[in-house]
């Protein structure tokens, strides 16, 4: 019993065990490990900061224009105005529809033609435009989905690589004692715990900006419902 607390003192008092010093003291592979999830929770912080401001102004832009469209007296008027909230997919929506419009008026002033056919052009600039909006807002949001997904697989491969390789060296030297088996467990268990500060905001950032563009998704549907609702009963 006096031995495991002797043991427990030393190990406790050991400047081995500093985490710096363990970082430092880590096999290769384990190192490439570190410094790979270093870089990836760099990225995905980055990915994190531009995401937020990217889809926070959409929002907002959203909003602002909605406000304007609905209390504007004509279409072309809030079209005229809404290059002020050009951050907001709806407004991208709305500008290509506009234009799609005025095409559909020209036409129909020189050669006639069909209210269904033409709703129909309309709605496909629409839809067009959604998915262009949509796939722009939606870029770098995979990578987040990644890391939260292969980062701590990615810290387990560096602790059990780290840890085989701890066994295979204390094989080789004949002494277990837990001053020696300790630290460069600790190495590899460090690993582990990157992977899962790389993992855990990816995982929290995803989920809130999935949230963020089905709502920006369900705002553009929404909004292009009642834009061609508008057009049938002008082009009727």
């Amino acid at each position: 019993m006096e031995g495991h607390i002797v043991h427990m003192v030393t190990l406790a008092g050991n400047s081995d065990l500093d985490i710096m010093h363990l970082l430092l003291q880590a096999s290769f592979v384990v190192k490439v490990v570190l410094i790979l999830l270093a870089i990836s929770s760099m990225i995905c912080w980055w990915v994190i900061f531009t995401k937020w401001r990217e889809l926070s102004r959409a929002e907002i832009h959203t909003r602002g224009f909605l406000d304007l469209f609905w209390s504007t007296p004509h279409i072309t008027v809030a079209f005229d105005q809404s290059d002020q909230y050009n951050k907001s997919p709806v407004v991208n929506c709305f500008q290509k529809a506009f234009v799609e419009l005025n095409k559909v008026k020209e036409a129909r002033a020189r050669h006639g033609g069909e209210a269904s056919s033409d709703i129909d052009n309309v709605h496909r600039a629409l839809k067009r435009e959604q998915g262009v909006q949509m796939a722009y807002l939606s870029e770098r949001t995979s990578f987040l989905a990644t890391i939260a997904s292969a980062g701590p697989f990615i810290g387990l491969f560096g602790t059990v690589w780290g840890i085989m390789d701890a066994f295979l060296n204390i094989a080789k030297e004949g002494n277990a004692t837990l001053t020696t088996v300790a630290p460069p467990i600790a190495e590899a268990l460090v690993a582990t715990a990157i992977g899962l500060v790389a993992a855990i905001p990816a995982v929290i950032a995803y989920n809130v900006f999935y949230n963020k563009l089905r709502s920006l998704d369900t705002e553009i549907d929404t909004f292009s419902n009642d834009f061609l609702n508008i057009i049938k009963r002008h082009l009727g």
